[in-house]
C-alpha cells in the first residue's frame, strides 16, 4: 500500500532504521533500532541536540525511539524489541539483530478462558 510505502520511506528519513513492518489488516507492526539518544525530529527535519546529552541518556531507548515513531511494544497478545546477540562462526565472533518476543496481556484481560457471561454454553 501507498501509505505504508510512505510510512517506511519517512522513517528512513528520520534515522528510524526498521527490521520488521507488518501489516495485518489494521494493525501495524513495526520493530526498529533504537535511534541515538541525542538525535531528534523536528518541524520535518533531523538534529543533533549535545545539550540533551545526560538528560536522554536516562531514558529508555524503546521509548525514546518511540517519540520519534509516535517500549518492548504490544502486538495483539506479544511484547516485541530487537536484542543484539554474539555468535562465534569458525573463529569470527558477529553480531546479528534478532526480533525477541514474550506473551503479552493488558492489566484489565480477563483470565478467564471462556467467560461466563458469554454467549457459549
Amino acid at each position: 500500500m501507498w501509505w505504508d510505502r510512505e510510512f517506511s520511506r519517512r522513517l528512513l528519513q528520520v534515522g528510524v532504521i526498521q527490521r520488521l513492518n507488518e501489516r495485518y489488516v489494521d494493525d501495524i507492526n513495526i520493530a526498529a533500532e533504537a535511534t541515538t539518544p541525542v538525535l531528534k525530529y523536528k518541524n520535518g527535519q533531523n538534529y543533533v541536540d549535545q545539550s540533551m546529552i545526560r538528560e536522554e541518556e536516562r531514558v529508555k531507548d524503546d521509548e525514546r525511539t518511540m517519540k520519534i515513531i509516535k517500549k518492548k511494544l504490544p502486538i495483539l497478545d506479544m511484547k516485541v524489541w530487537i536484542e543484539d546477540q554474539e555468535k562465534e562462526v569458525e573463529g569470527v565472533t558477529r553480531t546479528t539483530s534478532v526480533i525477541m518476543y514474550e506473551f503479552y496481556a493488558k492489566e484489565v484481560a480477563s483470565k478467564a478462558l471462556v467467560n461466563a457471561r458469554s454467549a457459549l454454553p
